[in-house]
């Protein structure tokens, strides 16, 4: 069964003046209807092809809204901020059950960040007890992470998500090279 959750991932800002960051919330329907169709084994690679092509381009345009400062977290957070800060009142929206579901206020189940293709590596503990932090970096022949989930949440185990992210993406490189594959044929 897959359950789709808050999941957040690092977008940069740097380019504008002060700019720390913006979330880039990469739980998409695409993305969902992609990791679907590879839990599905009646789907065929052509399909599970072109559905995570649909849920990369849907990435890569989320991203480049979220580092043009076209989201809307930081947003939300300060308007929070100034509530709290001036006295007053607090907007129902912050405590809304829904709001704290959808990774509001900093509840996301999943925190992930790129750091980058440099030697720096990174982590960070969850944002949530029953979630993970997920860094991770690319390199020419390699892609390294790290994962941390607390010890005292039983519904996590950082060491199976990390089995789990390596056997998906050999998976998703299998699918993408019988298609290449395929479509030379």
């Amino acid at each position: 069964m897959l359950n789709p959750a808050a999941t957040y991932q690092t977008a940069t800002t740097r380019k504008f003046y002060n700019a720390r960051t913006e979330t880039h919330r990469s739980c998409t329907t695409e993305s969902v209807q992609f990791a679907r169709a590879m839990l599905d084994k009646s789907v065929g690679v052509e399909t599970r092809a072109a559905l995570y092509l649909q849920a990369a381009a849907r990435h890569n345009q989320l991203m480049t809204e979220a580092t043009e400062n076209q989201g809307c977290d930081r947003h939300m957070f300060g308007m929070q901020i100034l509530a709290m800060e001036q006295g007053l009142p607090m907007p129902l929206i912050y405590t809304d059950p829904a709001y704290t579901k959808s990774g509001g206020g900093g509840n996301f189940v999943l925190s992930t960040s790129f750091v980058g293709y440099t030697s720096v590596y990174g982590g960070a503990v969850p944002m949530v007890e029953h979630g993970y932090g997920t860094f991770y970096k690319i390199e020419p022949t390699l892609i390294t992470t790290f994962v941390s989930a607390w010890k005292s949440c039983t519904e996590t185990d950082a060491v199976e998500f990390n089995r789990i992210v390596h056997e998906c993406l050999v998976e998703m490189g299998a699918v993408l090279k019988a298609s290449a594959g395929e479509a030379r044929a």
